[in-house]
């Protein structure tokens, strides 16, 4: 039987962000400090259930490569 060729994909959303402030680019939206915590606590318990990435993907956004950043 050949190798397998499959793969596991896993989305992870951005963690909470400050709120929308007209003027101000979307993309340069921070975390806001509930957000970094409850993503370590989404980042540590995937850990705990097995869960590692090989290659992690991010937007550039601001909050997406914080979040990514903390599912390391």
């Amino acid at each position: 039987m050949p190798a397998s060729t499959s793969v596991d994909l896993f989305l992870l959303r951005h963690g909470i962000a400050e709120q929308r402030c007209y003027g101000v680019d979307d993309s340069r939206r921070p975390l806001t400090e509930q957000g970094i915590l409850r993503t370590m606590e989404v980042a540590r318990r995937l850990r705990s259930l097995g869960f590692a990435a090989d290659r992690l993907l991010s937007s550039p956004y601001l909050r997406a490569a914080q979040t990514a950043e903390l599912a390391q």
